[in-house]
Order: structure tokens, then C-alpha cells, then sequence
């Protein structure tokens, strides 16, 4: 409804003039919060000033050049508001024309300019708008600024042409206030589209960081596969000589590959990829994988390792791989902060009246400092270091114990006299509902796999890893072929058959999928087992072998036992 013309003092009039305006004002809050699109926004403006406050609306936003683009040119009649579209592409008046749009935005200031005819608004009007006003028979023009925040966002005009109608004072306040709500519904746009882009630029990093870490992985774990299969031919061939230095490559590179693995591990849990396989759990096998994992470190530091478990053995729901992947890295934490010939405590007991296993790891370290004690389970911080960095560590460790310890529905607390004075740190940890068992026996060790001399191809585009488990399996009397390269490897297919077959993922040309898929063409692949090697190890990443048929997904390095499993299987 258009809103009446001033001119009657009377009662009736005033009120009904009120009603109107309050309901234009209503429809604007309504439309300008149904939207968070800049186009939407003004052309819902308007579509409200026109035809109830004016004959035409024109609005003009600040672009990112800072020059003013035409966003809509709005009259009732569409073939008038095309007109309009046209001329207002064609000409703009420069920002030293008083009343132009330009001039509005350049001094922060509205204007007023109305006569009762056009031409006599011509008069009045800037020699450059004499021909817009008399084309378009404009009595009447107001601009006013969009400014929201502080921020100058564009420019609004309103203009009376054929109604002939003057703005009075009410008409200005009435417009300059749907200005005021159209900026600040242009500025909410504005801010959330700048919100959703930052949203969509961190996820794009995080999985920008994601995949450099599986590449970080998959890049450390081919180097690693060489020397760590190297080892295992060394050991082979029983060179005694070379045993303690053997020994000292081989913690390290076990250490690398839990490096590897925490970072990796830490990236799925921020991910909320992690799924715990759960099962009922005796907490004393858990603890003594825990103290096998950290033991390299432990002795290497020299330090005195004492035991303090009770007898009966306490019972958990629980992942037993991820749990004993808990305590390690508090072990291997105590040990790395501990000066050289300290002693680590480990220790568990049953709390029964909350229901909870405690588990607990002391040490005679540096101890941690009270501005430490609160940041000490967070992501990549580290106690006090020397320059040598002695204690090394990544410092993921912890802060991967209080996640995998959280997923467990228990909880882990850091305590410490302070520097000097070593630490403690508990686990407290949902009992079973049965809350304990008798130590179970141990479990009579697996006999050694033995297997019958198999034909292995082997396929890697690393040399050295190629050779190093080629001489591995020679020495576990198999016959081998080698190829480097996926035409040499279907060269080896037609040539012979094979029991195994080895295949690297990452293959130059075309990569493990692809050329398992051509080897399985062959007449010999019906009896042959397909394995995927990769320095990839993530759950997406075995599960898209074995979609592409591949038997089995070993990650680099491959571990003895699992090979000697493949070749016994």
C-alpha cells in the first residue's frame, strides 16, 4: 500500500500514515533477514520503496576496486525499469556532480533535491543531470549512503518522476532508516561470506595438512623399508660381529616408524577417524606389550624399570592395540625426560568405589614446571629442552594419550613437585563389569611359520627396497624375481608364475591397482596371492586395496612375522 501523502492534519490521516510506515519497516526487517546474498538484499529494498515511497529506487555498491557498480535501477513498470537498467550503464555522473552517487560516497554525506515539476528540478539541478532528470521527468531525488559499522558499503536513491509527489521530513527519515537496515544487512552478508570463506580456506588446509601427512608417511616409510628389511638379511646371514650396531639401527628405526605413526594417528583423531576395536582386555597383557614397545628407550637411557601390579589382574573394555600404545608413550615420555640411569615406576591398582582402573607412571625426571602442568597434554608442546634436545619427541605423544585415553571414557592427569623433582602421570580407566580375573597363563609361544619354497615377484620402483626383500626371501629359500617398473613386471608375468606377488603402490606409469588388475589377465594368477606394499597405511588406504583385489595391504616397513605368514599361508 502506497503510504499517504502529508497535507491533512487530520487524526484519522496521521495514524493511518504511522501504521503504514511501522508496516514498511516491519517488511524490510522481515525480507532483509531472510537472506545473506547481496543481490537478494537490495533488490527486496527495492522492491519495498517502490512503488509505497517512491517511483524509482536505485542502489549502487562499492565493488572490491572501490568503485561504485550499479546493482539495480527498480520502477514498477518493466519495460520503464529496463530503460532505466540501460541509462544508468551508460552514464554516471562523476563524484564532483552534488547529488550524483559518486558524491554521496566521496562525502559520507545524503542529499535532498525536489521541485514540483521537472523542469523546474532541472534548474536546480548539476548541468550533468540535467538530461537523466528531463528523460526520465525526475521532480525529486534523495541519496543517502549505506554505512554500517563504520563502513561505507554504497549508495541508496530514491526519485518521484510521474506521481509528482515532494519528500517531507518524514519521507527522509523513513529512507535514510531502510539505508541504515540494507547496510547492515549488506554488511552481515559481507561478514558471514567472508566467515564461510575462512571456514572453507581451514578446511581446505586442514585437508591440505591431512595429506601432507599421509605423503609424510608414505615418504618416511619407503626409506625405512630398505634398511629395516636390510637388518633382517643381516640377521639372516648371522653376522654376530655387526650385532650391537644392528641392534642400535633397529631401535631407531622402530622409533621413526612410531613417529610416523603418532603423527598419523594424531590427524585422524583430530579428524574424528579413529574407531577403537574394543574387547574385554586383561590390563596386565596390556602393560607388559606397553613395556616390550618402550623398552629400546628405556635401556638405551639405562634406566631402572620397577613393576608394582597386584596379583589379580584387572579387566577393561578396551582396544588393546591403542591402550598399550598409551602406555608406551608414557613410558617412553618418563624415559626421554629422565636423565640417564633413572628409575621409572609403573604401577596399576583398582579403584572400586568409582569403578575405575588406575594406572600410573612415575619417574625421578626433570619434572615438570607449574606454567607447564596445564599445557602439558597440548598438541606439539614440549617440556624444557637444551639446545641438544636430548629428549627429542615431537611432541604429539601426550597429547595423542589424553585423545586415545578420552575415546576409552577415562581420563589422564599430569602431576609434579616441580623442575627437579620428577612426575606422575595417571590413567584412570572404566573397569569392566567384571572387575577382575585370575592371571590368566601365559599363552604358549606360536610356532615359527613354516613354509614351502615359493615363486615371489617382486615389484618396486625403489631399488633398494626391491633387492633387500628379494634377498630376504632368498634367504628364506624362495625363488624371486625382480622387476622395477610395471612393464617389466608383466614382462616377468608372461614369462613365469608366481605363488606371490609383491606389488608397490606407487609405481611409475601406472601405478600397484592398475597393474594387479593386468597381472590378474594372466593364466598363472588364478593361484597367486596379490599384496599391496605401500608406505601409505591409513584405513582408506587398505581398504582401497582390497577393493581393487588385492589379498592384503602391508605398510612399509614390512615386519618379518607377516611375511613369513604370506609365505606360509
Amino acid at each position: 500500500m502506497t503510504i499517504p501523502a502529508p497535507g491533512s492534519d487530520a487524526p484519522t490521516a496521521l495514524l493511518e500514515r504511522a501504521r503504514d510506515r511501522l508496516e514498511l519497516l516491519s517488511a524490510a526487517g522481515e525480507r532483509l533477514s531472510g537472506s545473506l546474498q547481496p543481490q537478494a538484499i537490495v533488490h527486496a529494498m527495492a522492491a519495498l520503496v517502490v512503488p509505497r515511497l517512491a517511483d524509482w529506487c536505485r542502489i549502487d555498491l562499492l565493488g572490491a576496486d572501490g568503485r561504485l557498480e550499479q546493482v539495480v535501477m527498480h520502477h514498477r513498470d518493466p519495460a520503464r525499469r529496463a530503460e532505466g537498467e540501460r541509462a544508468a550503464r551508460a552514464f554516471r555522473a562523476s563524484p564532483e556532480t552534488d547529488g550524483s552517487m559518486d558524491w554521496c560516497i566521496r562525502h559520507g554525506r545524503a542529499h535532498l533535491q525536489q521541485a514540483p515539476s521537472a523542469d523546474a528540478l532541472v534548474e536546480q539541478s548539476a548541468p550533468e543531470l540535467v538530461d537523466v532528470t528531463r528523460r526520465f521527468g525526475f521532480n525529486a531525488c534523495f541519496v543517502t549512503p549505506l554505512v554500517a559499522r563504520g563502513r561505507t558499503l554504497g549508495a541508496f536513491a530514491v526519485m518521484q518522476a510521474e506521481s509528482r509527489r515532494l519528500f517531507d521530513p518524514e519521507d527522509v527519515a523513513l529512507v535514510a532508516e531502510l539505508a541504515r537496515r540494507a547496510a547492515l544487512a549488506l554488511d552481515n552478508a559481507r561478514l558471514f561470506a567472508e566467515a564461510d570463506a575462512a571456514r572453507r580456506e581451514a578446511e581446505a588446509a586442514n585437508r591440505a595438512k591431512d595429506e601432507f601427512l599421509a605423503m609424510l608417511g608414505h615418504e618416511l616409510r619407503n626409506p625405512l623399508a630398505p634398511i629395516a628389511t636390510a637388518l633382517q638379511v643381516m640377521d639372516k646371514r648371522g653376522d654376530a660381529g655387526s650385532a650391537p650396531e644392528r641392534a642400535l639401527i633397529e631401535r631407531q628405526v622402530a622409533h621413526l616408524a612410531r613417529l610416523v605413526d603418532d603423527l598419523l594417528d594424531v590427524a585422524r583423531i583430530t579428524r574424528g577417524d579413529l574407531r577403537l576395536q574394543r574387547e574385554r582386555v586383561a590390563l596386565r597383557s596390556v602393560l607388559a606389550v606397553a613395556v616390550e614397545m618402550a623398552g629400546p628407550v628405556v635401556q638405551a637411557r639405562r634406566h631402572r624399570l620397577e613393576l608394582k601390579l597386584p596379583p589379580e589382574d584387572l579387566v577393561c573394555d578396551a582396544d588393546p592395540h591403542r591402550l598399550a600404545q598409551v602406555f608406551a608413550n608414557l613410558l617412553a615420555n618418563a624415559a626421554r625426560y629422565t636423565p640417564e640411569g633413572g628409575w621409572i615406576q609403573l604401577r596399576h591398582r583398582l579403584d572400586a568405589t568409582a569403578g575405575m582402573v588406575i594406572v600410573q607412571v612415575r619417574d625421578s625426571g626433570q619434572g615438570i614446571s607449574a606454567e607447564m602442568l596445564p599445557r602439558v597434554f597440548d598438541l606439539f608442546v614440549q617440556g624444557q629442552q637444551g639446545p641438544e634436545r636430548s629428549s627429542g619427541g615431537l611432541g604429539i605423544g601426550l597429547a595423542l594419550v589424553r585423545n586415545l585415553v578420552g575415546l576409552h571414557g577415562g581420563r589422564v592427569e599430569a602431576t609434579s613437585e616441580g623442575l627437579g623433582h620428577g612426575s606422575t602421570f595417571s590413567v584412570r580407566l572404566p573397569m569392566a563389569a567384571a572387575a577382575s580375573v585370575q592371571a590368566a597363563e601365559p599363552a604358549p609361544p606360536a610356532p615359527a611359520a613354516v613354509s614351502t619354497p615359493r615363486r615371489v615377484l617382486v615389484v618396486d620402483d625403489n631399488i633398494d627396497a626391491a633387492h633387500s626383500l628379494a634377498e630376504l626371501l632368498r634367504l628364506l629359500g624362495h625363488s624371486v624375481e625382480t622387476a622395477y617398473d610395471p612393464v617389466q613386471a608383466l614382462v616377468r608375468g608372461s614369462q613365469s608364475s608366481f605363488d606371490l606377488a609383491l606389488l608397490d603402490i606407487g609405481l611409475p606409469g601406472m601405478d600397484g591397482y592398475e597393474l594387479a588388475a593386468q597381472l590378474r589377465c594372466q593364466a598363472w594368477s588364478a593361484g597367486c596371492r596379490f599384496v599391496a606394499l605401500s608406505g601409505y597405511a591409513q584405513p582408506q588406504d587398505r581398504a582401497r586395496s582390497l577393493a581393487a583385489g588385492f589379498d592384503e595391504h602391508l605398510a612399509k616397513p614390512i615386519e618379518l612375522r607377516s611375511l613369513e605368514r604370506l609365505l606360509a599361508d
